[in-house]
């Protein structure tokens, strides 16, 4: 894959995430949400596979369970500011 073609697709991808982020207010009427008292859980998948697993590495070296965590982290994050408490 191309340099350019790799910083482009890193630039996209920090702004994906940065505009999910920013957009992840807590809503006027986050008193009035039907999933109030509801609990989510997030599992992201599988981590520490590193020994049996080196198929899903990307060609950054960057594994696939690193990725699955930090998008996890951020919907836990998005879920937080929309229905606070």
């Amino acid at each position: 894959m191309p340099k350019i073609l790799k910083s482009k697709i890193k630039y996209l991808i920090a702004f994906v995430l940065t505009f999910f982020i920013y957009n992840c207010g807590t809503p006027k009427y986050a008193d009035k949400l039907p999933l109030a008292g509801i609990t989510l859980t997030i599992d992201p998948g599988h981590g520490n596979t590193e020994a049996y697993d080196s198929i899903r590495i990307g060609p950054s070296g960057e594994r696939e369970e690193w990725i699955n965590l930090r998008v996890a982290l951020i919907f836990v994050i998005c879920c937080k500011r929309q229905a606070p408490g």
